[in-house]
């Protein structure tokens, strides 16, 4: 359809309000922004929808949550048992409009005679899971769009089992959705109404204490074996964090909690911060400086929907204490953020800085030293995830509890260490596709086969233990990084020398992502063209031989040394994988949330000194053809 007929169908539109149409009439001059809100419908991914909040069927607004909503509706009541009577929870974060969507939710689902559990206010995304599962519900809704920046909201689908909807059911409910020719096809009933037929119902603060307390049962060292006086500076980054990793580690005993008082209530501007983002080591600006004054032995930032968080170790000088031998501490804090020796300054130029993001999966120093002479060393997802599978592996070892048929899972493009400490103690790992709505259906699977979940992770800082919750979990993840640092710390070391010390035992690992972003309809067309020439071709890498290639978006792998190609047993994704003989790859994929294609590297070598030359090899191959298709 004509992106101007769209426009003006909406502007004429009996179901738009006075002022949602003034809005529209506003561009009515910018070809440019009319084409951007109406060149598509704003589509249903693998989980739900996010975009820019604005009138249009490109963004996020009532009209677009409505559709979808109803389209959820059809889905439940033709495809999923009980649908009607098992209902659906709701959850939403401080985001501009997040409780406006949530409430039209509820109309929506009321009227297409849906019960429908929504929390009274913000609640972090984990405990909507967990909510699904303890209510049996037929399924779950978040309104958040994570860490993006305020402009942005979404909506993402849970299944009955409490995690993400996989992309098969998905493709049932975009179906649905596309039947709707019109919004007046969308039903709807007030609040009040649903209210009066017992279809609406509100959680509350008793709720939370259910989930705190299946929280506290993860602990794994009792308070005599670990150190109660660790100084611990939180920050919740406005976001939903603040009141459940509070009252969690206030239950546990740790009274030196010290929040960033700044950014500790919810702000839908997250106006401390650029975006709200804690893999940027900038958010944490007020973290290292709240830890500098109290003297504080960690630093924790959980994002706005709680769902992910990041961590700084207190370092003296600035260095790993007691680092091997082999490494140098200047290479740990090394930070090449965009550097033009490593990639193409041509496509750096080509980009705004807000369009090139590279994360570097060494530990970094972005804040340097403070009077004291003392220094917070960011840690990355990989490391916090491979500290937290030896500490919780370690610790039921010597408890005696680490089941013999027990497994932690990963995603494709996680670091291939956590596989190795879980090879150290016999416990199994499992790929999937990135997203933790793969990890926790496959934990779900494994479980009904014997197995004992223990851990999952992937590397932009996410983690979930046991299986009350089938999400990413910062609260669970807050509660046993403060516990295993408060352990180490009772035994005089830090997070920093258990790092070391497995570095020392398993060999070194650096990982390495950087993502170009690439908006609109002419970046994804970029994004298409990246992707199919890739496919076609791998380029060569100087000094480091090919072994495998891997298409998910084919199913199928295509092995250099044999000559031979199978099948992938997962299922399709656009995601190619180069594996190297000596236990390196990279991975290129168009991220599922964002307009921006993401490039993962992993390098191993018997230091990092070897693995930063390959990294800086790989880069200018790859970045060098990137290069060529942008031009």
């Amino acid at each position: 359809m004509d992106y101007f007929k769209k426009y003006q169908e909406w502007l004429n539109s009996p179901y738009l309000s006075k002022e949602n149409k003034e809005e529209l009439q506003t561009i009515a001059d910018d070809k440019e922004e009319i084409i951007d809100r109406f060149f598509k419908d704003l589509e249903f991914g693998t989980a739900g929808i996010r975009g820019k909040m604005a009138i249009g069927a490109n963004r996020m607004n009532v009209y677009t949550v409505g559709q979808t909503t109803q389209g959820l509706a059809n889905y439940l009541l033709t495809k999923v048992e009980k649908g009607r009577e098992r209902g659906v929870v709701i959850a939403y974060d401080p985001r501009h409009k997040s409780r406006e969507f949530a409430e039209q939710i509820v109309r929506v689902l009321g009227a297409n005679g849906i019960k429908t559990y929504l929390f009274d206010d913000i609640r972090p995304t984990p405990e909507l899971s967990f909510a699904v599962k303890m209510i049996g519900a037929a399924a779950g809704i978040v309104v958040t769009a994570s860490h993006n920046p305020p402009e942005y909201n979404g909506y993402k689908v849970y299944a009955g089992n409490g995690a993400q909807i996989l992309p098969e059911v998905a493709d049932d409910i975009i179906a649905e959705i596309g039947k709707i020719k019109d919004y007046s096809e969308v039903k709807m009933i007030s609040l009040e109404e649903a209210k009066e037929k017992e279809l609406h119902r509100v959680l509350g603060e008793v709720f939370d204490r259910v989930y705190y307390e299946k929280v506290k049962t993860l602990s794994l060292s009792r308070n005599e074996e670990v150190d109660k006086e660790i100084k611990i500076v939180y920050t919740p980054l406005h976001g939903t964090g603040n009141i459940p990793i509070r009252t969690i580690l206030d239950d546990m005993g740790y009274k030196n909690v010290f929040v960033v008082e700044e950014q500790a209530l919810p702000d839908p501007e997250f106006s401390t911060v650029k975006s709200p983002n804690p893999e940027d080591p900038e958010v944490f600006e007020k973290a290292v400086a709240l830890g500098e004054k109290v003297s504080a032995d960690i630093l924790i930032a959980t994002d706005p929907d709680c769902d992910r968080i990041a961590v700084a170790v207190l370092s003296s000088c600035g260095k790993f204490v007691n680092p091997p031998s082999q490494f140098h501490s200047k290479d740990f804090l090394s930070r090449d953020h965009c550097d033009d020796s490593l990639s193409p300054s041509h496509i750096k130029d080509s980009l705004s800085p807000s369009h090139c993001e590279e994360r570097s999966d060494e530990a970094i120093s972005a804040m340097g030293t403070s009077k004291s002479n003392r220094n917070y060393i960011f840690l990355n997802g990989n490391q916090t995830g491979v500290l937290l599978i030896d500490y919780i592996l370690k610790r039921r070892q010597e408890k005696g509890k680490l089941p013999k048929g027990g497994f932690i899972i990963k995603t494709i493009v996680t670091s291939e260490m956590g596989r190795v400490i879980a090879d150290s103690y016999n416990i199994a790992t499992y790929d999937t596709l990135t997203g933790f709505k793969f990890i926790c259906n496959r934990a779900e699977e494994l479980e009904k086969e014997g197995g004992v979940f223990l851990f999952g992770y992937e590397e932009s800082i996410g983690y979930t233990a046991g299986n009350f919750v089938r999400d990413k979990d910062a609260v669970i993840s807050a509660m046993l990084i403060v516990e295993m640092a408060a352990y180490y710390k009772k035994r005089g070391m830090t997070l920093l020398n258990v790092l070391a010390e497995l570095y020392r035992k398993h060999g070194y690992f650096l990982e390495h992502l950087e993502s170009i972003y690439l908006e609109g309809v002419e970046g994804e067309h970029k994004m298409e063209e990246i992707m199919a020439a890739f496919r076609e071709k791998f380029p060569e890498i100087p000094g480091m031989n090919i072994l495998r290639k891997v298409d998910y978006k084919t199913s199928f792998q295509y092995d250099y040394v044999t000559q031979k190609g199978e099948i992938v047993e997962l299922p399709p994704s656009d995601v190619l994988k180069c594996l190297f003989d000596d236990g390196s790859w990279y991975a290129i994929r168009p991220s599922g949330t964002e307009p921006k294609i993401k490039i993962y590297m992993s390098l191993a070598g018997r230091d990092n000194i070897e693995a930063k030359e390959k990294l800086k090899r790989i880069k200018s191959v790859v970045f060098s053809k990137i290069e060529k298709i942008m031009q």
